[in-house]
């Protein structure tokens, strides 16, 4: 859809300004490339092909679309359309990948996508740290107001007492930028999403 190819254009631009420090999974000194419809079989070669990993990498995995819940605490992804097929992943599936093909010690989520605190249970699954950020609990997501939300508190300046970096750590606070994102859906009186 169009909006989704305006959220990775947007993802690009924050990437390009570079005041985070984003970089290519498969590349660390490339720039990451959001992958747009991929097929199940599309992400399990990004991670396989991971380069340069080590403790202080953080992979971070965004996705907006549809989803459907499946079994007690997962969604299946919709990846990808094929004539009237569309390709779904689990979450949890994606979960072990990333633990069995990149040996990350932090990621982080971002689902805006309809049930995504349902799956609030599944995070212990990944290696070392995991930090998600649900647009909804188990109700539907409406129009990514909330990835409007996340790309804006990550595309504003930095100022030198900013509480979006972490400068012990020296990373994102993620935290930071969830209530940000937050702050913004829920102050929004037109957004009925919950």
């Amino acid at each position: 859809s169009q909006k989704v190819r305006a959220l990775a254009d947007k993802w690009k631009e924050i990437f390009s300004k570079d005041i985070f420090k984003f970089r290519s999974l498969v590349d660390p000194a490339s720039l990451p490339d959001p992958m747009l419809n991929p097929n199940p079989s599309d992400i399990i070669k990004h991670l396989e092909n991971s380069e340069g990993v080590s403790e202080d990498t953080e992979l971070l995995v965004y996705f907006v679309g549809h989803s459907t819940s499946y079994g007690a605490d997962d969604i299946h992804l919709g990846l990808s359309r094929e004539k009237d097929k569309i390709r779904r992943m689990a979450l949890s599936s994606l979960i072990d990948d990333i633990g069995h093909h990149a040996s990350v010690v932090k990621t982080i989520f971002i689902l805006d996508t309809c049930h995504a605190g349902r799956t609030r249970g599944l995070s212990h699954f990944v290696n070392g740290n995991s930090f998600a950020m649900y647009a909804t609990g188990t109700t539907y997501a409406f129009d990514a107001t909330f990835s409007d939300g996340v790309l804006r508190a990550l595309d504003q300046e930095l100022k030198s007492n900013d509480h979006r970096i972490d400068r012990r750590a020296g990373g994102i606070t993620y935290m930071k930028i969830f209530q940000e994102a937050r702050r913004r859906v829920i102050s929004d009186p037109n957004n009925k999403q919950h």
